[in-house]
């Protein structure tokens, strides 16, 4: 897996994912960190890591978002959604399915997602390296993504080949 600091203001959740997935013995980890971010000052220069790190509370999408998420969907003309284990641990097949069905959107997952929604008639299966031309292809010409409870990594989005054209994506973690 990979996850790129952009800022430092996301040590936290990047250290975190890091030991998440080398607990997880998920495979190797690369954390992806350009020089501009290894020089910079933490805003907070008592911080310290914290295992396990999780946030006190559950962090609300601001209503904003939530706002312009709204309008994104609303204007597609060819969405989809990509859901992984998060989406899967977290239960969230029957909203996910609703709302697929709602946007007549085809649904693909990450392989520790595989088969969540397959009962879908626009199941389309896993995405990325071990999926197939139809999901790529079909992921790629869509113009929003929805992702719930997945990760964007280099296998998932086939080294990035469904996040090109200018897709417009909307992540729900």
């Amino acid at each position: 897996a990979t996850v790129k600091m952009d800022h430092a203001n996301n040590v936290d959740y990047c250290l975190g994912e890091a030991f998440r997935q080398l607990r997880a013995k998920k495979g190797p980890f690369v954390l992806n960190m350009p020089q501009d971010v290894q020089h910079a000052v933490l805003p907070n220069q008592k911080w310290t890591y914290r295992p396990m790190y999780k946030a006190k509370v559950l962090q609300p999408p601001r209503p904003e978002d939530v706002a312009e998420a709204a309008k994104i969907v609303a204007g597609a003309k060819r969405p989809t959604i990509l859901c992984g284990l998060g989406a899967a641990e977290g239960k969230a097949e029957p909203e996910v399915r609703k709302l697929a069905e709602y946007l007549g959107a085809p649904v693909a997952t990450s392989v520790y997602a595989a088969g969540f929604c397959s009962q879908y008639p626009l199941y389309l299966g896993i995405s990325g390296g071990l999926g197939s031309d139809l999901t790529v292809d079909t992921l790629a010409e869509s113009d929003v993504m929805i992702v719930v409870g997945a990760s964007l990594n280099e296998w998932t989005t086939h080294f990035g080949k469904i996040l090109e054209n200018g897709k417009r994506i909307i992540q729900i973690d």
